[in-house]
């Protein structure tokens, strides 16, 4: 990220903490009795409101810069090298959420689960089953 962008997204980041800094002070007022219903409802909107328009100049922001990407496509890529090795080791539990996070659509037709593979997975499988190679 450029250094004008790098400041801009800590000082949105700043004003975010400050934000949420103020609606947890607020919050303790209100349960001490110390702020009105009204003022926290108007005060507690306000601050929300604003932390979302924060949270989006924030994403416009790092949008525009590609290396943002690379901490998830990083984590993909980990989560499907073990993937096997976490499906076969996982509870019942953990094993729907794997499937669920990765596959879409499941559909049992006789004995085989159809399924859709989520973005960017639906990428990874295309490229497994792909007949274009790089030459050696």
């Amino acid at each position: 990220m450029a250094p004008a962008k790098l400041t801009q997204a800590t000082l949105i980041k700043q004003e975010i903490g400050r934000l949420e800094n103020r609606i947890k002070q607020a919050r303790i007022d209100r349960y001490d009795g110390n702020l009105g219903p009204d003022e926290w409802a108007k005060l507690n909107g306000e601050w929300q409101a604003e932390k979302v328009r924060l949270a989006e100049a924030l994403k416009h922001l790092n949008k525009s810069d590609p290396s943002s990407y690379l901490p998830s496509v990083r984590k993909v890529l980990e989560l499907s090298n073990r993937l096997k090795n976490l499906y076969f080791s996982a509870t019942s539990e953990e094993k729907r959420e794997l499937v669920n996070h990765v596959c879409s659509n499941l559909v049992l037709k006789g004995k085989k689960i159809e399924f859709t593979y989520k973005k960017p997975f639906d990428l990874l499988a295309e490229g497994l089953h792909s007949a274009i190679w790089l030459p050696d």
